[in-house]
């Protein structure tokens, strides 16, 4: 299975270039120890096969016929079991890192499952791949410099490159966004649609408390930039007091609104029940329930007093999918970039509790939902 999906990507890549009427797909059924089947089919359409006059050449070298949403294709297919989760997690390491030699933009991520200790599984997808589909084209692009924007768009038309996965038992929680679809025990991921992030699917109530239910938020009209106003705000979290330096937006009637920096937070909160991490792919990623990693400007900001700003037109994305959040950014004397959001606006939406009251002041409760 390992070397064919190796096989597949070569073929996948001269497909795009005869006419991008590629299928690759794999269907995996996991049984509830973690054990399991997966299945890989790989193919060229029956049309690309006849307007080439390649069918039986197809035949001759051991290609056969089948078919995946209605369509023919010719190609081949490979069959893997596995007794565990490690003997799974082994095999999509290998495939991925085949696939990856051939053509890194179309390698699926990491894709890895794990028992928990209440005898539910959860798999996890790492995606980052932003944006799979305009990678391969960058790649085909290299190859093919003579042909036009349109002309490549053309040759990807009809790709597929969809994952299935079916579970013993209905999920209990999962990530959600373009590309994924669940429908009862079956999770289906089109990996040509889907953005950068971390994606969980679990049967599991052990493994769950990372993944709260998101809210949500409306953005705010802001001036495109304009003068931000540095403040220093206590905060208790959990208990705890701290101080960040925040920045405010005045609303010209004496009213103010602060934003915090993302990172000041992220670090906060490291090691909670709210806990997220922060990348960067062209859009700010946040991801709930995995560690932040730091890079050594948290909490000590490289610039002081007053500071231009402007509106944020970065997205920022979680599960895939672009939250409307209301940002500002502010840049350093070196140009480097740091984004602030509005605190009850991140614990909305990350569904940790924001509130205040008289003899607290602002206060968060990594461990409760939001009630504001």
């Amino acid at each position: 299975m390992k070397k064919f999906f190796a096989v597949l990507l070569s073929l996948s890549m001269l497909a795009a270039l005869l006419g991008g009427c590629m299928c690759e797909v794999a269907d995996t059924d996991l049984n509830a120890d973690g054990g399991g089947s997966a299945e890989a089919k790989f193919g060229f359409s029956e049309e690309l096969v006849d307007a080439l006059d390649m069918r039986e050449k197809m035949t001759e070298n051991g290609f056969t016929y089948f078919r995946y949403n209605n369509r023919g294709y010719y190609g081949d297919q490979a069959s893997e079991h596995f007794s565990n989760p490690d003997e799974f997690n082994a095999i999509f390491a290998e495939v991925v890192s085949e696939i990856t030699e051939v053509s890194a933009a179309a390698a699926p991520g990491t894709v890895t499952l794990a028992l928990a200790s209440d005898g539910g599984l959860t798999l996890t997808v790492e995606n980052k791949q932003s944006d799979r589909r305009s990678a391969i084209k960058k790649e085909l692009a290299k190859q093919l410099p003579e042909y036009s924007d349109a002309q490549l768009d053309k040759l990807l038309e009809g790709m597929v490159m969809t994952y299935r996965f079916t579970f013993p038992a209905a999920l209990i929680q999962y990530s959600q966004g373009a590309g994924i679809t669940v429908e009862g025990t079956v999770v289906t991921i089109d990996f040509l649609a889907l953005s950068a992030g971390t994606y969980r699917f679990s049967t599991s109530q052990a493994d769950m408390s990372y993944q709260r239910p998101l809210g949500s938020v409306t953005q705010e009209s802001i001036p495109a930039s304009g003068t931000a106003y540095m403040r220093r705000q206590t905060v208790e979290v959990d208990g705890r007091d701290v101080t960040f330096q925040t920045y405010a937006l005045s609303d010209g009637n004496g009213g103010e609104t602060n934003y915090v920096r993302l990172r000041d937070i992220a670090s906060v909160l490291n090691g909670t029940n709210a806990q997220f991490s922060v990348d960067w792919d062209g859009s700010v990623v946040i991801t709930p329930g995995e560690p932040y990693a730091a890079n050594g400007t948290e909490m000590q900001a490289s610039f002081s007093g007053d500071r231009r700003y402007r509106k944020a037109d970065a997205a920022t994305k979680i599960y895939g999918e672009t939250i409307p959040f209301t940002a500002i950014l502010l840049t350093d004397d070196q140009g480097g970039g740091y984004t602030y959001y509005k605190l009850r606006d991140l614990g909305k939406v990350l569904n940790f509790n924001v509130s205040w009251s008289s003899s607290r002041g602002i206060y968060i409760e990594s461990s409760q939902p939001y009630v504001g």
